[in-house]
């Protein structure tokens, strides 16, 4: 009897386990904050993914690119990178298509339109766009075509805060300028059934013979 209690209780903890990581990512959602700024002359933009206390935050300044690693709050890990521009790049030549490939991609686009129609609905289900929310400073230039922007956007301002678009617009009728502080936010309302949709994309043998495919290109690719 003991012995058939062994893979009883086994099995009993493999499915505590499941349930442990299952339940919470088909409950909490997946939440996106895409933030854009232009202001000065400098720019920064940045993407935030969080779910529940944990949270990662790329920032990009053009020639330095941040990633954060957050847990309640905390930063656990950071990491900094600097962007290096070789000037013999420029001068490359483009690598001429090979014939072959072209030819097997487009035997597959066919292929593709169902598994990736799948993913995209289900996607698209699931994520729900909870607003923008920011300023826009713009000026054309000419005092005319700036009254005609800032008439346009108060025409349409009741139908953007009913689209949950709360974007505050300052014109700027003496000079040419366009400055803005904007962030998106979206959120995905149960990854687990994403992540099924994306493992069964995945799997799908379209979608491996595409990444067969691709591969010969990738070897001249160098990273810096």
């Amino acid at each position: 009897m003991e012995f058939i209690l062994i893979p009883v209780f086994i099995l009993a903890c493999l499915l505590l386990v499941l349930m442990i990581f299952t339940v919470p990512l088909y409950i909490l959602p997946v939440r996106f904050a895409i933030s854009v700024l232009r202001h000065d002359g400098s720019q920064e933009n940045s993407l935030s993914v969080s779910w529940g206390t944990f949270c990662v935050r790329i920032l990009d300044r053009g020639d330095e690119r941040k990633m954060l690693f957050y847990i309640g709050g905390y930063v656990l890990h950071s990491r900094v990178g600097r962007e290096v521009h070789r000037k013999h790049d420029d001068a490359k030549s483009p690598v001429p298509a090979d014939l072959h490939s072209v030819a097997g991609y487009v035997t597959l686009i066919p292929q593709l339109i169902e598994p990736v129609g799948k993913f995209g609905a289900v996607l698209f289900d699931q994520t729900t766009f909870d607003g923008i929310r920011g300023w826009i400073r713009i000026g054309a230039g000419d005092a005319a075509a700036t009254g005609m922007l800032y008439g346009g956007y108060w025409a349409t301002r009741s139908v953007l805060r009913a689209s949950k678009i709360y974007v505050e617009m300052i014109p700027e009728f003496n000079r040419k300028i366009l400055e803005l502080d904007l962030v998106i936010r979206l959120r995905i309302n149960h990854p687990l059934r994403v992540g099924i949709a994306g493992i069964r994309l995945f799997k799908n043998p379209a979608i491996r013979n595409g990444i067969v495919l691709s591969k010969p290109q990738l070897k001249g690719v160098t990273q810096v």
